[in-house]
């Protein structure tokens, strides 16, 4: 009886189940013919030529002439070399085509993704006509935001916006979120005023580049952000939804209500 394992061993070396079955036949013998050999090998005898031809084709048997013809394999470190390294050249060479032919079709992919974002580009940013320009001005609009991370990245754009001033409520977990954001504009002169609720270790970071107030209060949930006192987001409890508007009169509501916490809160100050 073979070894099952030793015969899936050698199928994973390139080899089919006839010519395993043939090679480790022949390792347990010093040579046999090929009717013998099938027998012993328990290869049927009309595939025994050809598993034995192959093999040999492969440099892993020897064969001598005569009557029958007889085969033995060379030495058994010899097989094992020869069969690893043809299997290590198949494999190099399959991964070499699948590797030019995944990155032709990467190549092509994004091709077609930069034209995509050209025509979407040029579509988005197409005019309105006078018939379907929407009614309501920008600065009586109120937009909403949805989602986390949306809702983040626009603060980023807000405050990347600021000329002059900047006001700051969130919560802390978000503020140090944005503190590269922040620390970007304070190169243009421009320290961002901010409202805490609590206090964490690395508040200290903060100071460097902004001015941060403390308010001993319950830890705000929704925040606000007010630029250049002419447009503003509002973010409501756990930042699932946001609303960013320039309506005078909700920037006038929201900026006396940030002014109303400022002068309940109290300046942190750390020296550097």
């Amino acid at each position: 009886m073979f070894n099952s394992e030793a015969v899936k061993a050698l199928k994973e070396f390139g080899l089919t189940e006839y010519e395993a079955k043939a090679l480790i036949g022949l390792a347990r013998g010093n040579s046999h013919s090929a009717s013998d050999l099938s027998e012993f090998s328990a290869v049927p005898r009309s595939k025994i030529y050809e598993a034995l031809s192959k093999l040999e084709a492969r440099g892993l048997l020897e064969t001598q002439n005569g009557r029958p013809k007889k085969f033995r394999i060379v030495s058994f470190d010899m097989v094992i070399q020869k069969l690893k390294e043809e299997r290590i050249k198949q494999l190099k060479e399959k991964y070499s085509r699948e590797k030019i032919e995944l990155e032709e079709n990467y190549n092509k992919k994004m091709h077609s993704l930069s034209n995509s974002e050209t025509i979407i580009s040029q579509e988005l940013k197409t005019q309105p006509t006078e018939d379907n320009k929407v009614k309501l001005s920008d600065e009586e609009a109120i937009w909403t935001l949805k989602g986390r991370e949306n809702i983040l990245e626009q603060i980023k754009k807000l405050i990347g916006q600021t000329s002059r001033e900047i006001r700051i409520m969130l919560p802390i977990k978000e503020i140090f979120e944005l503190k590269d954001s922040l620390k970007s504009i304070s190169t243009d002169g421009i320290r961002p005023k901010i409202i805490v609720h609590e206090i964490s270790d690395n508040i200290k970071e903060l100071l460097k580049f902004c001015d941060v107030w403390h308010e001993k209060k319950a830890p705000l949930s929704c925040g606000l952000i007010i630029i250049d006192n002419e447009e503003l987001i509002f973010v409501s409890e756990l930042f699932e939804t946001g609303f960013r508007t320039k309506s005078k009169s909700t920037l006038s509501m929201l900026s006396h209500f940030f002014d109303h916490e400022w002068k309940e809160a109290n300046q942190l100050v750390y020296y550097f």
